[in-house]
């Protein structure tokens, strides 16, 4: 009895806990978005598909806005996906996770929609800014804020955001910026190397495996003799596919009584 005692109180727990979830994620479709120019409060529903994001703000109750927003221009789309710090997938992520210092946001607002990189890059590019000069003053924003939260790190540059960075290059040029912070991002090019090569990181992950089984298998195998040639060649080759090489090469030159150790 009283282990079926203990199973309905887990149950009706795991009852309470869900429930409002589930209320929150069904009274999202027909929220209001949400109004003003700045929204603070805690994220509590994301349709991935619609970028739609429900906002609890408190006593002011739910409401919506919009994240991800659609540029018709490509390279301010590339510079936004790049530099950009809200999107609906890792907010998703982030309930799923309970990641809460992600969760609570303050966020500007224009029309309903989340203002964010993207839309600042098209705004930098239609008063004139070159899509080079805006990487450039990004990248430096953004390495500035990790180096200037060291303590022995020291800049006048520390604290800048991208719009005061904005500042400092009309008024002295880019190469007075550059004798103060040279970023590591100095165009667009850049940035595309960089979001190719997270691409290829988790594509390349499983092959390391592969190729380091090969590298010991025929290493391993070369050192006696005839196993040499039967431990290398064979270790060597089952490794580079599969990443058995070193168990394979080794039991090779076992059978053959030359190869393994004496």
């Amino acid at each position: 009895m009283r282990i079926h005692y203990m199973k309905a109180n887990l149950i009706l727990i795991l009852a309470l806990a869900l429930a409002p979830i589930g209320a929150v994620a069904a009274q999202g479709a027909g929220l209001e978005p949400c109004p003003g120019s700045q929204v603070s409060g805690t994220v509590v529903a994301v349709d991935v598909e619609t970028g739609i994001v429900t906002i609890d703000r408190g006593a002011a109750g739910l409401c919506t806005v919009t994240v991800g927003g659609d540029f018709d221009h490509p390279i301010v789309a590339l510079l936004g996906s790049f530099f950009g710090e809200v999107s609906a997938e890792n907010l998703a992520a982030a309930l799923l996770s309970g990641d809460l210092d992600t969760l609570a946001v303050e966020w500007t607002l224009e029309e309903g929609t989340v203002l964010d990189a993207g839309d600042q890059i098209a705004s930098l590019h239609e008063d004139g800014l070159g899509f080079g000069v805006i990487v450039k003053l990004f990248a430096m924003a953004d390495e500035l804020q990790v180096l200037c939260a060291e303590e022995d790190y020291l800049n006048e540059l520390c604290g800048l955001t991208v719009d005061e960075l904005v500042v400092e290059f009309r008024s002295g040029g880019m190469g007075q910026l550059f004798k103060k912070f040279r970023p590591s991002m100095l165009g667009v090019g850049h940035v595309r190397q960089a979001l190719n090569g997270e691409a290829e990181a988790g594509g390349q992950g499983n092959e390391q495996g592969g190729g380091n089984g090969g590298g010991q298998g025929g290493g391993n195998g070369g050192g006696n003799g005839n196993g040499g040639g039967n431990g290398g060649g064979q270790g060597g080759g089952n490794g580079g596919g599969n990443g058995n090489g070193g168990g394979n090469g080794g039991g090779d030159r076992d059978r053959d009584g030359k190869g393994g150790r004496p």
